[in-house]
């Protein structure tokens, strides 16, 4: 690489980190309150599921169309500006239905927000494969865990910020009649804005030269998009991370109602465990990110993988917000590992060329999978109850399949890179000593402590699941 692209692609990787922030901000202020948006307004535990689930179905489906659009483009960067734009439009129309939300409506506004939702997650799946394939380029083929914890612990802390701010700004106007609904438009306004700025940061981000058979195969060719012989490993952990998506999302869309309707959570509670969980997994990246150079993905993938069997069982017997986000910042660890190590894994496993298209592939089984996946827990959780609440149900279940799937696939997956050794028990003790639990649960009660003389909130209907 001559000194005019060492140059290129180090300003490409710093506006990508600024991308990054401007996004985590959209993220805090917009997406991550989908799910309380859609409880205020009355949705119920499956049309809950929905929200989470059909929009991953139907963009992993449409996104098998991607490298169709990236031939036709010959631009990953167009590609993804498009459809970039298109989701950061979609809040337009969510504000409208925020701020209408407490007014007669012709339809039912939560099934407006899961139509909404399908639309906004489509653009974001059908720009993954080029984006991905973009930053695989820029990031090269040295070691990326390093740059990627960098990238994703300040992208984090941004969304920290955002998503707390919103959390109390939620609380204050929860007592206020349609003051929460309208709190909701003004934030996604702002999410709106903070895409803008981060489309411009992606329009002036340097984009390499794409290999060459990436733009003349046949875009829309099975062939092109089926496994080869060489391939078995990248095939291996594409159905070990396909299959674990597939049993998180047996319990994910009932996380949130069961904080609410089963634990009586105010909007500031949901909001100081979310942020709890959002604070250690970006304090987490840049550790997550230096053990994969050193140790390669596959040790730390299996390590989260199983770790993320544990935590969820502890939500079956704990009740106390206090421990519930203990368990929390544990399970973010957990996730930033899984996470980074995947992704990590993901580019070291696929040859540059082959990237837009098998990561195609790979979301599109995912999104299917996820879909599945929800509709196994909707059905779990109408079988019975646990521990007083078929919510719990679904959580036990998922947590069992997570680490069942892990141990199954212990033995196939291979490290694609040379990397040090060091033992699985290893990984969990630096772990548990960078965790900085103590420091953040008192952080927590702190602001629990300080932050009495919010109002309380109005609490979301509590219909019986």
């Amino acid at each position: 690489m001559n000194s005019g692209n060492a140059a290129l692609v180090a300003r490409g990787l710093r506006l990508s980190v600024y991308d990054a922030c401007a996004y985590a901000f959209m993220m805090g202020v917009g997406e991550s309150y989908f799910i309380a948006f859609a409880i205020s307004i009355g949705a119920t535990a499956p049309q809950i599921g929905y929200l989470t689930t059909a929009p991953l179905l139907v963009g992993s489906v449409l996104q098998l169309l991607s490298p169709a659009a990236l031939h036709a483009l010959h631009s990953r960067r167009q590609l993804v500006l498009w459809a970039a734009g298109l989701q950061g439009l979609i809040y337009l129309p969510l504000a409208y239905l925020a701020f209408r939300s407490g007014t007669v409506m012709t339809a039912s506004p939560v099934w407006i927000l899961i139509a909404l939702a399908v639309i906004y997650h489509s653009a974001l799946l059908f720009l993954a494969p080029a984006w991905q394939a973009w930053m695989g380029d820029l990031l090269g083929s040295g070691d990326k865990g390093s740059y990627l914890g960098r990238r994703n612990r300040a992208s984090g802390a941004v969304q920290f910020v955002a998503f707390f701010a919103t959390g109390i700004i939620l609380n204050l106007s929860a007592a206020q009649g349609r003051g929460r609904t309208a709190a909701f438009a003004v934030m996604f306004m702002l999410a709106f804005v903070a895409r803008g700025i981060s489309i411009a940061f992606l329009k002036n981000q340097y984009e390499p030269p794409a290999s060459p058979s990436e733009d003349t195969q046949s875009a829309l060719s099975l062939k092109g998009l089926a496994f080869r012989p060489g391939e078995r490993n990248t095939a291996v952990l594409i159905a070990y991370l396909a299959m674990m998506y597939f049993s998180v999302y047996v319990s994910v869309p009932f996380f949130s109602p069961y904080m609410f309707r089963g634990l009586q959570f105010t909007y500031l509670d949901y909001t100081i465990v979310s942020a709890a969980s959002m604070l250690a997994k970006f304090t987490m990246m840049p550790f997550w990110g230096r053990m994969c150079d050193r140790y390669g993905a596959r040790k730390i993938l299996l390590s989260a993988g199983s770790s993320l069997g544990l935590i969820p069982l502890l939500w079956c017997f704990i009740r106390d917000p206090m421990l519930l986000a203990t368990a929390e910042l544990y399970s973010s660890a957990a996730w930033a590992a899984f996470e980074l190590s995947s992704f990590y894994y993901l580019l070291d496993a696929i040859p540059p060329e082959r990237r837009p298209r098998l990561l195609a592939v790979y979301q599109a089984i995912n999104g299917v999978g996820i879909f599945l996946g929800m509709n196994l827990g909707v059905l779990i959780s109408s079988m019975g109850t646990f521990r007083g609440t078929n919510l719990l149900l679904p959580i036990l279940v998922s947590a069992l399949a997570r680490l069942t799937i892990t141990i199954g696939f212990w033995r196939y997956l291979r490290e694609v890179r040379r990397v040090e050794e060091i033992r699985y028990d290893q990984v969990f003790l630096k772990a548990l000593l960078w965790v900085p639990t103590t420091g953040l649960v008192y952080s927590w009660e702190y602001l629990r402590t300080t932050l009495r003389w919010l109002p309380t909130s109005v609490q979301p209907d509590r219909k019986k699941e």
